[in-house]
C-alpha cells in the first residue's frame, strides 16, 4: 500500500481502526498470498488468481474454468487460513476456509477460449465459505462489510485498504510493525479516487493525494486488497485489486513484494452479485443480499464468453442508418430508418425491421399461443402447431411476427405475445442460428427444459462458434431454458464490454451499439463452449 495509515488523515469520512477489520490476509500453506474481505459472518470475497495452483492452464482447464468448473486447478481449501488484525505478524487466525468457488474468465488467464474482445476484462473472483474462529472460542467475530449497493462511478472517493508493500516504508520508524524490509503484511490504507470505469468489470483508481498523476494506490503484493466506500454510515466493498503482473499471466506474488509499479486496477464487486447469490444458494446458505436475489432471479450470470476465439462466418453489420430520432438503436435490414426510429421498407419487404418478404402466408382463424419447432417438422404453410411443427426457428419467428403484424394480438390490452417453443432435440444448421430478429416482442423457450433442447450455433461444416442473432437483438427478445452450444450474441460480437448480454454496453461506433441499446434477456440457459 503506497500510503501508511496516519490516524485517518486524508481518508473520506470518519472511521475507526476496527472499521477496516473486514479486510484480512489470506494465508495458504503458511504463506501470505493475498487479501480478502468479509461480506457476511461466514463468507469472504477474494481473487480467483490467489487460489490457482498455476495460471498456465491447459486448453481443457481453460474450458473448465469458463464453465465455472475450475475446482481441479485450485489449492485445497483445508490449506487456507484468514489472518485478521492490523498486523499479520501476530498470525491471528480468524477463520478457516471450508469451501472455495471461483469464477475465472480473464482473457489473460484463458487466452485460447476467452478473448478480450469477447469477454471484456473477464472475471477473476473467489467466494470463500468460512468456519470462523469466534464460533469455537472467545475470539471476537470479524465484522463484515456490505457488497456495493450501486456500481462504482467516476469520481467515487473510496478507501484503498491492503497489506502489501509501499515504497515509503521506513523500517526504522516502524520497526515494531515490520514483517519485512518492504513493510508488507501491515494493514495500510490510502484515500483514493476512481478516475475510470473501463468496463463493467474493471475500474481504475488513483491516490487522492496525487490527483491527475494516475498513481495507483496498490502494489503487486496487494493482490485482493479492497476499495471500501462509506455510504450512509455503512462500509461497502466496491472492488478488489488485481495486479498488472497478472495480465501477463505471472503467478501471484507474496504479500511482501516490492512496489516498483503501483497499480489502480480493480475488479468490480457489484458486477458479480448474481454469481455470488447463486453460489450461496448452491451451498445452502441464505441470501447474501435479499435485494440481489430478487434482482437476479433466473438471469444467466454465465455470459456467452464461453465461445472460442474464432467466429465462424464473421459478424454481419446492419445497413447504415441516419441520425434522426432514435435510429441509432434501430437496424432496418432492407429499408431506411426515418425520424422517430421507424423503418420504411423497400418494395416487397415488411415487418418492423424490414426482415420479411411478402406475400404474407395464410394465418389460422384464431391467434396461436405458441409456434412449435421440432427436429421432424416441416417449414410448410400453416406449420407451428403440435400436428405440424415447423422445422426451423427462422420460420417460426417469421410466422410469429406475421401474426403480430396482422393485428391478431392475444390480448390487445397487454404485451402478451405468442411464444416460439423448441421441442426436445438438437437444432443446428441453416435456419436455426444466425437469425435476424424481426423487431417484435418474442420469447424463445424449450418444451422440456434446457437439458432436452440444444441449439448449436456453429456454422455448418465447422466447429467454430457462430452467432445466435446477427441483427435485431433487443430487450424485446427473451431466451430461456435452452442449451446454447457455441453461441455468440449480436451484442457480444460487436465488442460489448458487458459481463451479461442483457446489460447496456459502453461501446458505440461502426456497430452502432450505444449505451441506450439493450441486448436480449437470457434466463436459465446452459452455455456450452464445445
Amino acid at each position: 500500500m503506497l500510503s501508511p495509515l496516519l490516524a485517518g488523515i486524508g481518508v473520506p469520512g470518519p472511521f475507526l481502526a476496527h472499521d477496516l477489520d473486514a479486510v484480512v490476509v489470506v494465508q495458504i500453506d503458511g504463506r501470505r498470498r493475498c487479501g480478502a474481505v468479509y461480506i457476511s459472518a461466514r463468507l469472504a470475497l477474494s481473487i480467483a488468481s490467489c487460489f490457482m495452483r498455476s495460471l498456465a492452464l491447459t486448453l481443457d482447464e481453460q474450458r473448465a474454468c469458463v464453465r465455472g468448473e475450475c475446482n481441479g486447478t485450485l489449492v485445497d481449501a483445508s490449506s487456507v487460513r484468514l489472518i485478521g488484525g492490523a498486523d499479520a505478524r501476530a498470525g491471528l487466525v480468524v477463520a478457516r476456509v471450508t469451501r472455495i468457488a471461483v469464477r475465472l474468465t480473464a482473457w489473460w488467464a484463458v487466452p485460447a477460449v476467452c478473448t478480450r474482445a469477447l469477454c471484456g476484462e473477464g472475471w477473476d473472483v473467489a467466494l470463500l465459505e468460512l468456519d470462523p474462529s469466534c464460533a469455537h472460542g472467545e475470539l471476537p467475530c470479524v465484522p463484515p462489510v456490505r457488497l456495493a449497493s450501486v456500481p462504482a462511478t467516476i469520481g467515487l472517493a473510496p478507501l484503498a485498504v491492503g497489506f502489501g508493500a509501499h515504497p515509503g516504508f521506513d523500517q526504522r520508524a516502524e520497526f515494531q510493525l515490520s514483517l519485512s524490509g518492504s513493510g508488507g503484511g501491515v494493514r495500510r490504507s490510502s484515500a483514493a479516487r476512481v478516475w475510470q470505469v473501463a468496463s463493467r468489470q474493471l475500474l481504475q483508481a488513483e491516490l487522492s493525494a496525487r490527483p491527475g498523476e494516475r498513481a495507483g494506490p496498490f502494489c503487486d503484493g496487494d493482490l485482493g486488497a479492497a476499495l471500501l466506500t462509506n455510504r450512509s454510515g455503512e462500509w461497502e466493498v466496491d472492488g478488489l485489486h488485481v495486479p498488472g503482473s497478472l495480465v501477463h499471466a505471472q503467478p501471484p506474488t507474496d504479500a511482501a513484494a516490492s512496489c516498483a509499479a503501483p497499480s489502480g486496477r480493480v475488479l468490480s464487486a457489484h458486477v458479480v452479485r448474481c454469481w455470488l447469490e447463486s453460489i450461496a444458494r448452491t451451498w445452502g446458505i441464505g441470501p447474501i443480499v435479499q435485494a440481489h436475489v430478487a434482482e437476479c432471479g433466473e438471469l444467466d450470470f454465465y455470459p456467452p464468453e464461453l465461445a472460442e476465439m474464432r467466429i465462424g462466418g464473421g459478424a454481419t453489420l446492419a445497413a447504415p442508418l441516419n441520425d434522426e430520432g432514435d435510429c441509432a438503436t434501430v437496424a432496418c435490414e432492407r429499408g431506411v430508418c426515418v425520424a422517430g426510429g421507424h423503418c420504411e421498407c423497400f418494395p416487397g419487404y415488411f415487418g418492423p425491421r424490414c426482415t420479411l418478404r411478402g406475400p404474407a402466408p395464410p394465418l389460422p382463424a384464431a391467434a396461436q399461443l405458441e409456434f412449435l419447432v421440432a427436429p421432424n417438422g416441416t417449414d410448410a404453410e400453416g406449420c407451428g402447431h403440435a400436428a405440424a411443427p415447423c422445422a426451423t426457428l427462422r420460420q417460426a419467428l417469421a410466422l410469429q411476427c406475421w401474426q403480430h403484424l396482422s393485428g391478431r394480438q392475444l390480448d390487445p390490452y397487454s404485451d402478451k405475445h405468442a411464444v416460439v417453443t423448441l421441442a426436445p432435440g438438437t437444432y443446428a444448421g441453416d435456419g436455426q442460428a444466425a437469425l435476424e430478429l424481426n423487431g417484435n416482442r418474442v420469447t424463445i423457450t424449450s418444451a422440456a427444459g434446457a437439458a432436452h433442447s440444444i441449439l448449436d450455433c456453429a456454422p455448418p461444416g465447422t466447429e467454430e462458434s457462430g452467432q445466435l442473432f446477427v441483427s435485431g437483438e433487443s430487450a424485446m427478445t427473451d431466451v430461456k431454458g435452452l442449451t446454447l452450444r457455441r453461441c455468440l450474441t449480436e451484442q457480444q460480437v460487436h465488442h460489448a464490454l458487458a459481463p451479461h448480454p442483457s446489460y447496456a454496453v459502453h461501446v458505440a461506433g461502426p456497430a452502432r451499439w450505444p449505451e441506450t441499446r439493450q441486448g436480449a434477456l437470457f434466463r436459465a440457459n446452459v452455455w456450452v463452449p464445445d
